[in-house]
C-alpha cells in the first residue's frame, strides 16, 4: 500500500512541470519591425487579476497622461504612483521614424502602448502586451493617442 502511494506521489511530482509548461505564459515576440505578437489569453488573465497600474508617458505629454489615467479608470483599475508597487505598467510611446524611408501612401507604425509586468524583470522580458497604431505620420499626437487607446480597448473587449 505504501509502495503504491509512493509511486503515485512520484508520478504526480514528475508530471507537475509538464502541466506548468502548458499553462499560457504572457509575453511578446517581435514579429517584424515595430510589430509584436503577444499571447492574448495570458494577457487577458493578467489584466483581470491586476489591481494597480502605473502610467508612464513623457514628462511633457499631459494629454497622453490624462487619457491613460482615464483608460485605467475605465478598466476598473487603480493608478499607482511611480514609487508604489504596480501590477502592470502602461507606457505610451511614439515610434521615431527619422532616418527611415517609406514609399507610398501606406500606413506605418506611428505609436505604441507597451504593457509591462514588473514582476517578470526589466525591459523586453517583462513585455506582456504591445498595441501598435498604424497610420499616417502626419497625424497630430492627440489623435494618435486617442486612436491607439480606442484600438486597445477594442482588443481588450474582444471586438
Amino acid at each position: 500500500m505504501r509502495r503504491c502511494l509512493l509511486i503515485a506521489m512520484l508520478f504526480v511530482f514528475a508530471m507537475l512541470p509538464l502541466c506548468a509548461q502548458n499553462a499560457p505564459q504572457p509575453g511578446c515576440t517581435l514579429e517584424k519591425t515595430d510589430y509584436f505578437q503577444c499571447n492574448s489569453d495570458a494577457f487577458q488573465h493578467l489584466l483581470a487579476v491586476s489591481k494597480g497600474i502605473r502610467v508612464d508617458t513623457g514628462r511633457m505629454d499631459s494629454f497622453g497622461r490624462r487619457q491613460m489615467v482615464k483608460l485605467v479608470a475605465d478598466l476598473g483599475k487603480k493608478v499607482v504612483a511611480p514609487e508604489q508597487r504596480a501590477d502592470l505598467v502602461f507606457e505610451l510611446t511614439w515610434i521615431d521614424r527619422s532616418g527611415r524611408i517609406d514609399f507610398g501612401p501606406g500606413d506605418v507604425a506611428v505609436a505604441r502602448l507597451n504593457i509591462y509586468d514588473p514582476s517578470r524583470g526589466r525591459g523586453e522580458q517583462s513585455l506582456v502586451w504591445v498595441e501598435t497604431l498604424s497610420g499616417q505620420q502626419d497625424l497630430p499626437w492627440p489623435s494618435m493617442v486617442t486612436q491607439l487607446l480606442q484600438q486597445f480597448q477594442q482588443h481588450v473587449a474582444g471586438e
